[in-house]
């Protein structure tokens, strides 16, 4: 079959397909989180393009986000490759293909000077339209209280509140925060806006940052106050002069609990100044949750394995993740050298990257 491709516009008819085609391949997806996803975002609205049979049915699409990414300590424009998804019957690879090559072609056109994509299902794909695979991350999770665990096995409540009791006393005597110095209380902060505090924080550890998207103020309050149905917080850590010294942006929300509807709290950015600030935050962060009743922490994380070490040592234990980090860098740019991109010690994309 001959699949042509066609591009997506802001009006009703193409957001429509939009929206049809996502609730079918992925699930529930509003109008509003189209509208925040390829209208809001600070670096300007996203393209789609739409595959079409001869027959004239819209049958899949992708997306091209626009983003900022810092290579190097250099802001660069970048895109980030989103929703691909074609509908089951039509999933060879001629039409994800020419999605892929209409996309490229885009990136090119605005001299776009790397587009990333994440994906577990068109891996093959997009290496074949010139993306390179970067790598694979895990899933991480700190079990905070074992009962959200333990309902399927110990039905019987008293029984399962008693072993309850005892495992979670190891689990806290097992977590490296109860050991560790506690930091005073003028040195945290729960903080719901990002303004210029994080600008401040963010030109300081721009230079120094890994491969990944912009944390200005402008990108911060897009990504984490603006998605529609959840507004997601930060729980900071401040110097002696009261500056952000590492930030942990969080989420707990419906679909982030367990069948049973005990929360668990996801994990959607690490920014901090150096690993030992990291290491200091995470130790508190899982005090506060542990105070609140949480039962476990979660994150999905890609990049440097020093950050991999400093999870491990604050009690996180990771799980393999299927979804590969790919990239494709326009010939024609000169920001940065392209082997960098490819080696994944130099990356770090957390939930806020990785959920497109």
């Amino acid at each position: 079959m001959n699949y042509a491709i066609v591009p997506g516009g802001p009006g009703q008819d193409d957001r429509s397909e939009w929206l049809r085609l996502m609730n079918r391949n992925f699930g529930a997806v509003s109008p509003e989180w189209y509208e925040w996803t390829h209208l809001k975002c600070p670096y300007g609205d996203a393209n789609f393009w739409l595959v079409q049979t001869e027959e004239g049915e819209r049958v899949g699409m992708t997306g091209l986000m626009k983003r900022r990414l810092v290579i190097d300590g250099k802001s660069v424009s970048a895109g980030q490759a989103a929703n691909i998804n074609i509908n089951t019957e039509h999933r060879t690879a001629q039409a994800a293909i020419k999605l892929q090559r209409a996309l490229i072609a885009k990136a090119m056109d605005e001299d776009i000077s790397i587009v990333f994509g994440v994906t577990d299902t068109a891996i093959a794909v997009l290496r074949r339209a010139g993306y390179k695979v970067v790598g694979g991350g895990n899933r991480w999770t700190k079990p905070l209280r074992s009962e959200y665990r333990l309902r399927d096995r110990i039905r019987p409540i008293v029984p399962r509140k008693i072993v309850c009791c005892a495992v979670d006393l190891g689990l806290r005597l097992r977590s490296p925060e109860t050991w560790s110095r506690r930091i005073n209380s003028s040195h945290l902060a729960k903080m719901e806006e990002y303004g210029a505090a994080f600008d401040q924080f963010w030109s300081e550890i721009k230079p120094i940052s890994p491969i990944g998207s912009e944390r200005t103020s402008d990108f911060l309050r897009w990504r984490f106050t603006g998605e529609p149905g959840c507004h997601q917080s930060a729980f900071c850590l401040l110097d002696d002069d009261n500056k952000i010294a590492a930030a942990v942006i969080y989420r707990s929300r419906d679909d982030n609990k367990t069948k049973h509807g005990d929360a668990v709290v996801g994990v959607h950015d690490l920014l901090y100044r150096d690993l030992e600030s990291l290491e200091t935050v995470l130790a508190e962060f899982s005090r506060a949750m542990r105070r609140e009743g949480r039962q476990a922490l979660m994150l999905n994380y890609f990049g440097k394995s020093q950050v991999a070490d400093v999870l491990r040592k604050s009690g996180f234990f990771p799980r393999p993740w299927a979804r590969q980090v790919l990239a494709w860098v326009n010939p024609s740019q000169r920001d940065f050298d392209p082997t960098r991109v490819l080696d994944p010690e130099n990356w770090q994309l957390t939930e806020a990257d990785l959920a497109f």
